[in-house]
């Protein structure tokens, strides 16, 4: 577990066992910051008729769940999927000017979401050559969905249902390769 004075909080649980031929492995992760802050007018004053405000959420959370199995002495065949998603949610209040009782009055809100989630499958095989040389070769796909909104709300902050922008992206990732790895 994890706080800091950023005000983001995590934590993490792992674990693993070895079969003797197979070691399996999982682990689960996630972390929550909440962010305010206060923008100064361009006068840089601070002053509540002119003042701005951003209230940020980014929560996070991934998962992976895998297998080293061993062949022969030297030979190892790693498998293994994981996901991670992220939420990052922002809303921009817009002090429109001053009640004559100095209470701010809101011009508006905005509040806007993106939801990522990425989930990959990863393989590698390794061949120990000696005590301190492996070969190996690793194959990855990734795949991503992120999804945004932008919503307005009104004065007294209720969503008016009149300005939704909403995207979508999705991609697609294959990544290969093989080296040599030495430790000195």
């Amino acid at each position: 577990y994890q706080h800091d004075s950023f005000g983001k909080n995590a934590f993490g649980l792992g674990a693993s066992y070895d079969f003797g031929m197979v070691t399996a492995y999982t682990r689960y992760t996630q972390s929550k910051q909440k962010i305010n802050s206060i923008e100064i007018d361009s006068a840089n004053t601070i002053s509540l008729a002119n003042q701005d405000s951003l209230d940020r959420k980014i929560k996070t959370k991934d998962w992976s769940v895998g297998a080293d199995i061993k062949f022969t002495p030297r030979d190892t065949l790693g498998l293994a999927v994981s996901q991670a998603s992220a939420t990052n949610f922002a809303r921009y209040t817009d002090f429109g000017g001053v009640h004559p009782m100095t209470t701010p009055v809101y011009a508006g809100h905005e509040a806007h979401e993106i939801k990522t989630k990425s989930t990959k499958l990863s393989m590698v095989y390794t061949h120990d050559m000696s005590k301190r040389t492996t070969l190996y070769a690793m194959a990855d796909y990734t795949r991503t969905k992120s999804k945004g909104e932008l919503r307005a709300f009104d004065v007294d902050g209720v969503y008016t249902g009149g300005f939704i922008a909403p995207s979508h992206t999705s991609g697609k990732a294959t990544t290969f390769g093989v080296g040599v790895r030495h430790k000195f």
